[in-house]
């Protein structure tokens, strides 16, 4: 039987693995002996923190893949936020199209882009 484990890392972090052997999996991590990547969650919720879809990624693919690669925004409207890794222009204007407003903090290199004012859509800043 295969597994899925979350562990909290010294950094604060969650790691995501998978294993078929947990107490061996968790003995290689305690002696670090880990060679493998793990996964991502990518999960979606609502404000009252209940989840609405998730879907669970290697962990060397692209943050944004989720999003464009899977139904995983399929019911999705309003706002999106997510961290740096989802940041892209291309991402950020197809999804402005499919109605949903992506939130994240601004890279050092980020251009202006469209925004949503109460309701309309307006242009390049």
């Amino acid at each position: 039987m295969e597994y899925v484990y979350f562990l909290k890392c010294s950094e604060n972090t969650i790691y995501t693995g998978h294993t078929q052997d947990l107490e061996e999996r968790l003995w290689m991590h305690t002696k670090g002996e880990n060679e493998f990547f793990g996964l991502k969650l990518h999960c979606v919720i609502n404000e009252r923190g209940e989840i609405l879809a998730f879907v669970l990624t290697p962990g060397n693919m692209d943050d944004r893949m989720p999003l464009t690669g899977s139904n995983l925004l399929s019911r999705i409207h309003g706002k999106l936020f997510g961290d740096r890794g989802y940041v892209s222009q291309s991402l950020f204007e197809q999804l402005f199209n499919d109605g949903i407003h992506l939130i994240t903090k601004i890279r050092n290199n980020m251009k202006n882009s469209l925004m949503l004012t109460t309701g309309a859509r307006t242009g390049s800043l």
